[in-house]
C-alpha cells in the first residue's frame, strides 16, 4: 500500500465520520474506506452511482452521477433533456460525454483548490462533498427511478 493510498483511506474515513457526526441523508457504503480517489455513493441502478472522488494531483474534490456499462451514453442523453431543471436545482454542471469506445460517462460538479494532502483542508472538503452528495442524490434519485 502506497503513502497515497494510505491518505485516501484516511480522508474517506474521515469522510464517513464526519457525515456521522454531522448526519446525513445519504445511503452510506458499510464497507472499509476504499484506497482510492475515489468513493461510490448508491443511488438506486447497478449502473449508476454517485461517485465522490479527491484527487491528489488535480488539488481538487469532486461529486458526479457516475453511468457505466452500454447504457451509459443512452442514460446521459436521456437525463440531458431535463437539464435545465437539474441545472436549475443544482447550479451549472459538466456534462461529460463517453470518450470513443467507452462506456462510462458522467454529470460532474468540481471544487477546485482543495490540496487533499494537507488535512487542514479537509473538514472544508468534507462540508463540501456532503453539501453537494445529498444535493445530486436528491435531485438525480427519483430521476434515476424513472430510467
Amino acid at each position: 500500500m502506497t503513502d497515497t493510498d494510505l491518505l485516501y483511506r484516511d480522508f474517506w474515513e474521515g469522510f464517513r465520520s464526519y457525515c456521522e457526526a454531522f448526519g446525513t441523508t445519504l445511503p452510506l457504503p458499510l464497507q472499509k474506506a476504499p484506497r482510492q480517489h475515489w468513493f461510490w455513493i448508491r443511488i438506486g441502478k447497478k449502473d449508476i452511482q454517485l461517485q465522490l472522488t479527491a484527487s491528489v494531483q488535480k488539488k481538487h474534490v469532486r461529486c458526479e452521477l457516475h453511468f457505466l456499462g452500454e447504457n451509459a451514453k443512452s442514460y446521459l442523453d436521456r437525463l440531458s433533456l431535463q437539464r435545465e431543471s437539474v441545472e436549475n436545482d443544482l447550479g451549472k454542471l459538466e456534462w461529460n460525454q463517453p470518450a470513443p469506445g467507452k462506456h462510462e460517462c458522467n454529470i460532474a460538479l468540481v471544487h477546485h483548490g482543495v490540496n487533499v494532502r494537507d488535512e487542514r483542508t479537509w473538514p472544508e472538503a468534507y462540508q463540501w462533498l456532503k453539501q453537494k452528495a445529498e444535493q445530486f442524490h436528491a435531485t438525480f434519485s427519483p430521476i434515476v427511478s424513472e430510467l
